[in-house]
């Protein structure tokens, strides 16, 4: 419950944050629905026709640019506004949480999930009463295969520009190996999550926060399972409905990010590096 009122409270625009928090799946199928159609009734572009598997048949490389380049652009100053005004909620003005020994505990805890280890002392009883190390592992998965097929899209963008390699990649290649161990650990890690809420006790689920959680989770579950099937069916007639509806996913994720989970986790760092300030300061 104050998870979910923080993406709320803190989350910029206003008026959007309220719409997707409140109606986040609903909301996110909707816009997947609408830019799959806008993708799939766009001009072609026939210059690479010659190889009709090849993605920039369907789209050009331009329009793929300007449209998740707004949409990236949109979801870091989205997110940048939100932890500002939540680290100025939880913080005094002249409040200086940011030191390097300070950043390093809390890179550590967050990146190890500390919190969420399934021991008496930092344990999690979740999704049921017993203590246990499962939400931690689908977290991690989820995480690091999100970070995979993040560093697929950086190794792909750095082909195209800086060594004139076009994508698509053979699949031995870095982008596609990356990409595909990537998109099989947020499958799992995403799967994994999604039973675990459905599994949770009641009396610590709050509707509201299922609309846009399940949103988020099932967003990226569909980006990795769209990711491999296009992989997999890029040579059959289904390319262009693939591919339309895969970008659509991502695109989606980007709009729809700043409201989400997804914030969840700077909001938690800020508040892990508040947490190490104070107890530095008092072991001083």
């Amino acid at each position: 419950m104050v998870r979910t009122s923080s993406y709320e409270e803190f989350a910029t625009p206003k008026f959007l944050s309220s719409l997707f928090v409140k109606h986040g799946l609903i909301s996110s199928i909707l816009l997947v629905l609408v830019l799959t159609m806008f993708l799939l009734i766009i001009p072609r572009d026939t210059a690479n026709y010659a190889d009709p598997h090849n993605f920039y048949n369907y789209i050009s490389h331009n329009a793929l640019v300007i449209l998740f380049g707004c949409a990236f652009i949109w979801m870091i100053v989205s997110i940048i506004k939100s932890c500002v005004r939540f680290r100025n909620h939880i913080c005094e003005a002249d409040e200086r949480i940011f030191s390097l020994p300070a950043l390093k505990r809390a890179a550590h805890e967050a990146f190890s999930l500390k919190y969420l280890h399934g021991n008496i002392k930092t344990g999690c009883t979740y999704p049921e009463d017993d203590i246990s190390p499962w939400r931690r592992y689908f977290h991690h998965a989820t995480f690091y295969g999100f970070m995979l097929c993040f560093a697929a899209t950086a190794s792909g963008t750095i082909l195209h520009y800086f060594f004139n390699m076009h994508a698509p990649y053979d699949f031995v290649s870095i982008p596609k190996l990356l990409g595909t161990s990537g998109g099989v650990l947020l499958a799992i890690g995403t799967a994994g999550l999604f039973v675990l809420k459905l599994k949770a006790n009641p009396e610590i689920r709050d509707i509201r926060q299922l609309g846009m959680d399940y949103a988020f989770i099932g967003l990226l579950f569909l980006a990795a399972v769209t990711g491999l099937i296009l992989m997999l069916l890029r040579e059959t007639e289904a390319l262009p409905t693939l591919l339309a509806v895969h970008l659509s996913v991502i695109l989606t994720l980007f709009i729809t990010m700043p409201f989400s989970k997804f914030v969840h986790g700077f909001y938690r760092f800020i508040a892990l590096s508040k947490n190490a300030t104070e107890d530095l300061k008092h072991s001083k």
